[in-house]
């Protein structure tokens, strides 16, 4: 009834989607079980509904993918708050992260330093959140080096050399003023790279382009949705949603299509 209210009001179908991802934050926090909403037949018949009539144009939000981070690499300075900028952005893309859970929000930085992990043969590190999305358990990701030129790993290790002295409490991503990185400067610095490395439509490069990019760049490499689900931490099939596909794509797909098709009618006429 509460959320029958609110769409009779007028209020638009994002902003209770983002009423009832904050029920499912407090409730999670809560260790509180909130799967029942997801049952509600009634509830969901209301949602698709209003998503019809009233939800407006949805924002472009492009995807961040290592083509990106390449075309930017350029133009990032070789100093501490270059190597700060990079290592975030490349593991952003890498762990599938949404910018909030390794920014400061409203002053209070979300990550410290111990946060990182890193194994002793510096192959791989674990990246852990002390919560995400969905749940207020803490969250360990594993992050790979690729030994590529967007290698998180590597960039972690350039970064982290300027923070030996840093405590482990102090934010982990700090620029060389003392500042926590904020999820503002983030998407600042982000189109002001893309900007200046020529990308088209920089300003539709947002806090959740990195997911986004991650997730497209795990689909270019015809990555599983099992495994994509679980390098998301996807419970659902929603991954699919953060996968950006080119018409090139598309184009490849029917081409390879007809020619299977044609393949098989050759040899079913022998």
């Amino acid at each position: 009834m509460w959320i029958a209210s609110l769409l009779d009001k007028g209020i638009k179908y994002r902003t209770v989607t983002q009423y009832i991802a904050g029920l499912r934050h407090h409730w999670g926090s809560m260790r509180v079980t909130h799967t029942a909403l997801d049952n509600m037949t009634a509830l969901q018949r209301q949602l698709q509904a209003a998503k019809k009539t009233n939800n407006g144009a949805v924002r472009t939000r492009l995807p961040l993918t290592h083509t990106e981070l390449m075309s930017m690499k350029p133009f990032i300075g070789a100093d501490r708050d270059g190597a700060m900028i990079w290592a975030a952005m490349t593991v952003a893309v890498a762990g599938l992260l949404r910018s909030g859970e390794f920014t400061s929000v409203r002053g209070s930085s979300t990550l410290t330093m111990s946060a990182v992990r890193m194994d002793t043969q510096s192959d791989s590190m674990v990246f852990s959140l002390p919560r995400d999305k969905t749940s207020s358990s803490p969250v360990h990701i594993h992050i790979v080096a690729t030994h590529t030129n967007t290698c998180p790993v590597n960039a972690m290790l350039k970064y982290t050399a300027y923070r030996r002295r840093a405590k482990r409490e102090a934010p982990l991503f700090e620029w060389s003023n003392g500042r926590a990185l904020s999820q503002r400067s983030l998407i600042v610095n982000m189109q002001r790279l893309l900007t200046a490395a020529g990308v088209p439509n920089a300003e539709q490069y947002t806090g959740h382009s990195f997911r986004r990019g991650g997730a497209t760049a795990l689909a270019n490499a015809h990555t599983s949705l099992h495994t994509l689900k679980r390098a998301g931490r996807w419970s659902s099939n929603a991954a699919q949603l953060y996968i950006d596909t080119s018409m090139h794509d598309v184009a490849a797909a029917q081409v390879r299509a007809a020619r299977l098709a044609e393949s098989v009618m050759v040899r079913t006429t022998k």
